[in-house]
C-alpha cells in the first residue's frame, strides 16, 4: 500500500515513476484486511463497494472470561481481502502513469546523480527511491540500521472457511480482539463474511507462537489449519525513534515503522507516508537537491501528521501489555469508556 500510494502520488505531480513489485497481483497478503476510515479518507478516491467484506461498527475485546462489546452508530473501518485491495491500488498507480514491473530490487547503489536500482536481471537507474517493502526488507540498511528485537513484533494469521452453521454470525460487524493469549500482545478474529481471518501478535520475542495460534483457534471452537496455510509477518511497532531518509532514499510504510503498535493499524500510516514521500521526493527533484537534509522534510511532516499519536499509543501498548487485567478493568470492561475509545 505505501509502494502504490507513492507512486500514485508521484506519477500525479508529474514525475515518471517505476513501480517495482516483487509478485504479480493480486497475491495474498498475511493480514488481517481492517481498514478503518482513517485509511479510506487518504486514499483518494472511492473504494469500490465489491471489494468490501464487512462494515464494522464496533468491538469484543476479551480477556481470559471477561468480555466486553460495544457499537457505535457510525462506521468505524471496513474489512477487505488484501490481494484485490493491494491489486486496486497497484492498478489506481497505473492508471496515474507509473509504470510497473514485476520485478525484486536486490541492492541499491549511488552513483553520481542517480541511485543504481539491481533486480535479478536488469539495472534501473533513478534520481530518487522510495523503499516501501515491509518492515523486513533487505533495502532499509541503506537508511538505516535495523529495528532492536523489541521495537518488533510478530503475527502469524490464516483464513478459516466460515462453517454452515456460524458461531459468529452475530458479531460479523465487530472487530473480535483477545488479551491474555500472547505475552505483549493480542489475538483477533474478523468476520470477512465467507471466511474468518484468525490470527495472534506479539513483541518479539515471541515463545512458540505456532502452538499459541492453535490453541487459540481451539478455543474458538475453530479446528486449527494446517501449517502451511498459517502465514507470518514482522510488524514493526510505532512510536519508536527511527532515521527515515538518506541521500536520494525515503522509507514508507512498515519500512519506516508507521505502525500503531496498540491496535495494530498500519494501513492509513502506510498509504500517508507514501504519499508524503512522494510529495517530498517531487519537491526535492524540482530544486536539485536530494540530500539527506533536504529529504529530512518528510520525517518532519510525517511528525506532525502522526508521529505524536504513534508514541503514545507506544506508552498505551507498553501499560497494557504489562498489565492487561489492568486494561480490562479500564477499558475493556467498561462498555462506556469502550464505546469513547472506538468513538475517538
Amino acid at each position: 500500500p505505501a509502494g502504490s500510494s507513492a507512486a500514485r502520488r508521484a506519477a500525479q505531480l508529474g514525475l515518471w515513476v517505476l513501480l517495482l513489485e516483487k509478485r504479480a497481483m493480486p497475491r495474498m497478503k498475511p493480514c488481517g484486511g481492517a481498514l478503518s476510515e482513517a485509511a479510506l479518507r487518504q486514499l483518494g478516491f472511492e473504494l469500490p463497494p465489491a471489494l468490501i467484506n464487512s462494515q464494522i461498527r464496533g468491538a469484543c475485546v476479551h480477556y481470559r472470561r471477561h468480555a466486553s462489546s460495544a457499537r457505535v452508530e457510525r462506521r468505524i473501518a471496513v474489512l477487505v481481502s488484501r490481494e484485490n485491495f493491494d491489486a486496486l491500488l497497484l492498478e489506481m498507480a497505473r492508471q496515474a502513469g507509473a509504470v510497473c514491473e514485476t520485478a525484486t530490487a536486490r541492492n541499491l547503489t549511488r552513483q553520481n546523480e542517480r541511485v543504481l536500482i539491481t533486480t535479478g536481471e536488469r539495472v534501473f537507474a533513478a534520481s530518487a527511491v522510495i523503499i516501501a517493502q515491509g518492515a523486513a526488507g533487505n533495502l532499509i540498511r541503506h537508511v538505516r540500521r535495523p529495528d532492536r528485537r523489541s521495537a518488533s513484533a510478530l503475527c502469524l494469521t490464516a483464513r478459516i472457511a466460515v462453517p454452515h452453521r456460524d458461531p459468529f454470525a452475530q458479531s460479523r460487524d465487530l472487530v473480535d480482539i483477545h488479551f491474555g493469549v500472547v505475552k505483549r500482545g493480542y489475538a483477533w478474529l474478523f468476520h470477512h463474511g465467507q471466511y474468518y481471518s484468525v490470527g495472534i501478535g506479539g513483541t518479539l520475542p515471541l515463545r512458540r507462537p505456532n502452538d499459541a495460534f492453535r490453541t487459540f483457534c481451539t478455543s474458538l471452537g475453530l479446528d486449527p489449519p494446517p501449517p502451511d496455510a498459517v502465514r507470518w509477518h514482522l510488524v514493526p511497532r510505532g512510536g519508536v525513534p527511527r532515521v527515515l531518509v538518506g541521500e536520494r532514499m525515503l522509507l514508507a510504510g512498515d519500512a519506516a515503522g508507521v505502525v500503531d503498535p496498540f491496535c495494530g493499524e498500519g494501513l492509513a500510516y502506510a498509504i500517508r507516508s507514501g504519499q508524503i514521500a512522494a510529495e517530498v521526493a517531487a519537491r526535492a527533484i524540482g530544486q536539485g537537491n536530494l540530500s539527506a537534509a533536504n529529504l529530512r522534510l518528510y520525517e518532519q511532516r510525517c511528525e506532525a501528521e502522526f508521529g505524536r499519536s504513534l508514541r503514545w499509543a507506544l506508552r498505551l501498548a507498553n501499560v497494557t501489555h504489562a498489565c492487561p487485567w489492568l486494561f480490562m478493568r479500564l477499558l475493556a470492561g467498561n462498555r462506556r469508556v469502550l464505546r469513547g475509545y472506538l468513538e475517538s
